[in-house]
């Protein structure tokens, strides 16, 4: 089953409104197999939450029992859908199996925690004295989520050192990673870089805030089972001045936070000072990202396994970011927000950990052979090659990366681990 949530816009603001997808000037090639996704996301319907019926996870309960033709039925319905007394009813079973598959999780973090720092010696290149830790942004002081903060608005600041000739729009440091994002989609997603190329690309970034602006940190991740039923409860959302941000507001636009302001230069045919967009439905990690989720996800036995599942309409790469909606959910343009690397470190550290379960096997896995629905549902042509010597490509000005030397959190230029 395709997904409708999440890539309904990979034509981004341009399949939403009706206009032409923004042509990258120089990479035609790499970018024909994104412009020709619009054609069939113009013939899908809304994304989920805001069709007439409610979306894919909407209401439809009372259309679904008037069709029975049992007036008692559809009374009852209208009053209480029945999914809603099943959940009540069955909370505690549920409740208590969810904790029990935190803790399994929470035992599988802690195997993790210790098989990377059994690979590593007190000297050398990356050490036990010297690797880098990412924390959740709710274990960061104050000032370091301010640090964090000040390093984005830097790299928001700085000017693009992207070629003109390569795409026009990019006017900031910040704007750089997008295109990187734009004219790769096609190969990156639904295939087996996914995982390596992301990596790669959180690792350029954490680079660039570090290099270029002075953080003096590295970069945070987002747990996804805290506080699923309120994001704005969460100290990531909150909207206070140590977040990054919380939801939008009637027009979409985030109305609080240190970034509510900021104006985005790309998509080009969006609205002159286009704002960064969210709308949060929490339903996208209650059903499908919760503790039982992962937990099933983290104990797949094989990469191929793992990836499917990962990458499905129902895996934790396209929920996180549905729950978040609004630029999440125009995949090409969805690193605008920089929600976009708290999700993807969140993705690189559950990778992390399902291969710290079994390094002998797994260290060097990569699923080459996975031909998604997606991939051609939205003309992203074959599968790109996925191997230890593949390159791994950006944009300019940064130079490609072979797979080998980012397989490893702990080898060739990387040196980090997830708290």
């Amino acid at each position: 089953m395709l997904n409708k949530a999440l890539l309904l816009t990979l034509a981004a603001t341009g399949a939403v409104h009706g206009a032409a997808v923004p042509q990258l000037q120089g990479l035609d090639s790499l970018v024909k197999p994104v412009t020709d996704t619009v054609k069939t996301v113009k013939q899908i319907a809304g994304l989920p939450g805001t069709s007439t019926d409610g979306g894919r996870f909407g209401p439809k309960w009372i259309n679904d029992v008037a069709k029975r033709d049992d007036p008692e039925a559809v009374h009852q319905a209208q009053a209480e859908p029945v999914d809603d007394v099943n959940r009540r009813r069955d909370a505690p079973q549920l409740e208590s199996r969810q904790s029990n598959s935190r803790q399994k999780l929470a035992q599988m973090h802690g195997t993790y925690q210790r098989n990377t720092l059994a690979q590593l010696s007190d000297s050398g290149k990356c050490n036990k004295n010297n690797i880098a830790v990412r924390k959740e942004w709710g274990n960061m002081s104050r000032q370091e989520r301010l640090d964090y903060i000040a390093a984005v608005k830097c790299l928001q600041s700085k000017p693009s050192q992207t070629p003109q000739d390569v795409d026009k729009r990019a006017k900031n440091r910040w704007d750089d990673f997008t295109v990187a994002h734009v004219v790769n989609t096609p190969q990156i997603h639904w295939s087996g870089l996914m995982f390596p190329w992301h990596r790669n690309f959180l690792h350029k970034l954490e680079q660039e805030m570090r290099d270029v602006c002075g953080y003096p940190g590295y970069l945070p991740w987002f747990n996804y089972l805290n506080n699923q039923d309120n994001l704005e409860k969460n100290p990531l959302f909150d909207g206070s001045d140590t977040s990054i941000g919380g939801n939008g507001g009637s027009n979409g636009c985030m109305t609080s936070g240190p970034f509510k302001d900021y104006k985005m230069n790309i998509p080009e045919n969006a609205t002159p000072g286009q704002c960064i967009t969210r709308a949060f439905d929490t339903s996208y990690l209650q059903q499908n990202v919760n503790a039982d989720a992962l937990l099933d996800l983290q104990t797949k036995p094989d990469i191929r396994s793992y990836h499917q599942q990962f990458e499905s309409e129902r895996g934790p790469h396209t929920n996180g970011h549905g729950a978040i909606g609004g630029m999440q959910n125009l995949i090409l343009y969805s690193c605008q927000d920089s929600y976009f690397f708290f999700h993807h470190a969140s993705v690189d550290r559950l990778w992390g950990i399902w291969v710290a379960q079994d390094f002998q096997n797994r260290a060097n896995a990569l699923d080459q052979d996975t031909d998604f629905d997606e991939r051609h549902a939205y003309n992203f042509g074959p599968l790109p090659e996925a191997n230890l010597d593949t390159e791994l490509k950006l944009s300019p000005p940064w130079e490609n990366t072979k797979i080998r030397d980012i397989m490893s959190p702990t080898g060739g230029n990387l040196c980090y681990m997830y708290d």
